[in-house]
């Protein structure tokens, strides 16, 4: 035997024990396995390029969200909760937790910090009620010093995109405030439930949280009571935002605060509901739908109305709404979308809002007893009755597109049966 012959055997003798030691110490994969894989959700670069930001969540699991800087080993670790949730079913979509925002002076990162999977299955061995759940909270982190502030009990927050002084965000009303108030508030409290409750399904109002408009630098804040829905604009000149209350009171409407003063104009106010607030690019003028010129009809119907910010030369600031699309405009069978969406174009010369179809009455519930209830597919629908069913919903609240020139004040219907509609 050779002498190079004798060294690889004897490698190959002192190897054989670690290779059958590897091999007896591997494990097989499992489901517990993928579970704990993680992955890099919504990757972002701070505006000044110095700090890369992203969530790191596993399959099933809590997850953090990571920010750590593009040049050295700097690096920002804040637990965000269940972020790695299963499918509900089948059918459900998968929970994807909200990207976190780095402001545009690349100071801070604003997130939603989610109930851990420990609370959620805590809460739902316990079956409480859902105001007693877990809730979501605000977290704020400061990338100078990695210093996190927390706030409870938040729905969801805003923050300008070319802005980085504040951050409006919305918290569940204070129920422990509502239970100590006099006696004379209480009653008209519960005087407006009564009231709301009389009051037919198709005219009830929307609730309203309290919005909180916070100073990322100083931690100062403004609290405004019954909003309903708000946005921020892109250059963080106007904070627009929509209140709800009892009627006597006369808060319904839609109000605009300039940041850098603090001034606020209402831009209409009358009972109603307000929906689908919507600034252009320039945060100049604003769009919204509502029902409030006909709240007193059995079935009220929405309105689009147009808002300017700058106003003109005579009269500059922002001016009261007007109507931009009437309640019957669209034509019979038709109604303005309350929840079609409305945005303005990037030019800001075109409102993009929905034409929905007025749905027939539904049928009482007493008058199908003791009959059959069939569901009717044909051989030629372009979907299988299982799905129809699964989309019934979707197919409801389907609207057609439409626009309404801001120049002109005349408005089109973009969109028909045998095109895609929009879903509201």
């Amino acid at each position: 035997m050779s002498l190079r012959a004798l060294r690889r055997l004897l490698l190959a003798a002192v190897a054989a024990p670690f290779a059958l030691g590897a091999q007896a110490g591997k494990k097989p994969l499992t489901q517990d396995t993928y579970d704990r894989w993680r992955s890099i959700l919504a990757p972002t670069l701070s505006p000044d390029g110095q700090w890369a930001v992203y969530t790191l969540t596993p399959t099933v699991g809590d997850g953090e969200l990571v920010a750590r800087r593009t040049t050295g080993a700097t690096e920002h670790r804040v637990a965000r909760g269940w972020t790695g949730r299963p499918l509900a079913s089948v059918t459900g979509t998968p929970f994807t937790p909200q990207a976190a925002q780095v402001t545009h002076d690349s100071r801070h990162v604003v997130f939603l910090r989610y109930p851990t999977k420990a609370a959620m299955d805590s809460a739902r061995a316990r079956r409480g009620r859902p105001a007693d759940q877990p809730k979501n909270a605000l977290g704020i982190l400061s990338l100078a010093d990695g210093r996190v502030t927390t706030i409870e009990r938040v729905r969801g927050f805003q923050v300008a995109a070319k802005g980085g002084r504040f951050v409006a965000y919305q918290i569940d009303a204070d129920s422990a405030a509502a239970g100590g108030r006099g006696n004379g508030a209480a009653g008209a409290a519960a005087g407006a439930a009564r009231a709301d409750s009389a009051r037919p399904a198709a005219r009830r109002k929307d609730s309203g949280a309290p919005l909180v408009l916070r100073e990322l630098a100083t931690g100062a804040e403004v609290r405004i009571e019954g909003v309903t829905g708000y946005v921020i604009d892109e250059r963080e000149q106007w904070l627009v935002y929509s209140t709800t209350g009892a009627d006597s009171l006369g808060v319904d409407g839609v109000h605009a605060r300039h940041l850098a003063t603090g001034v606020v104009t209402p831009l209409k106010v009358a009972t109603g509901n307000y929906r689908g607030l919507a600034i252009d690019e320039a945060g100049t003028q604003v769009g919204f739908v509502t029902d409030a010129d006909e709240w007193k009809a059995e079935k009220p119907r929405m309105t689009l109305y147009h808002a300017s910010l700058a106003g003109t030369r005579q009269r500059p600031g922002p001016q009261a709404a007007t109507v931009a699309v009437a309640a019957g405009a669209p034509g019979e069978g038709l109604k303005v979308a309350d929840r079609g969406g409305v945005e303005f174009v990037r030019s800001g010369g075109v409102l993009r809002f929905g034409i929905a179809r007025v749905l027939p009455d539904s049928i009482p519930a007493d008058s199908l007893a003791d009959k059959a209830v069939v569901d009717l597919w044909h051989w030629r629908d372009t979907r299988p009755q299982p799905m129809q069913r699964i989309q019934a919903g979707q197919d409801r609240n389907r609207s057609l597109p439409a626009v309404y020139h801001v120049a002109t004040r005349q408005w089109r219907r973009i969109g028909t049966d045998s095109m895609p509609l929009r879903t509201i």
